[in-house]
């Protein structure tokens, strides 16, 4: 994703063992990513829910906030993750030698994206 604030990590192993599996959890991630832009009152309703906060003016702050950074793709920027590496940085200064592509494999969202399960996803 491109806001700092987070991402969906695995590791390697499991990458090699059931990449199937990975592909399929980022289009379901996806299509929520999809369902909460195009469905906004339903998911201030979840938000309220989740948060136990029934202030409006809260939860739609959160919404705009939340899908104001969203990559429906989610491709996260190298601004993005070079911020997550200048934070790791703070507590291991060796995380300043490391590059934005020693932690970023964009084969799966590539993947997908070729696969046209993205253009499809929003042409519905």
């Amino acid at each position: 994703m491109a806001t700092p604030g987070g991402g969906i990590n695995t590791t390697v192993a499991l990458l090699k063992q059931n990449r199937a599996m990975v592909i399929n959890f980022l289009k379901g991630y996806m299509e929520g990513i999809h369902y909460m832009t195009q469905h906004k009152d339903h998911s201030l309703q979840i938000l309220q829910r989740y948060f136990q906060n029934s202030d409006m003016t809260a939860m739609g702050y959160l919404y705009d906030e939340t899908t104001r950074r969203l990559e429906k793709d989610l491709r996260a920027s190298q601004e993005s993750i070079r911020f997550h590496l200048d934070l790791a940085a703070l507590d291991d200064p060796r995380a300043t030698k490391l590059s934005e592509k020693d932690f970023w494999d964009a084969s799966l969202v590539e993947e997908i994206r070729r696969s046209g399960f993205i253009d499809q996803l929003y042409k519905r």
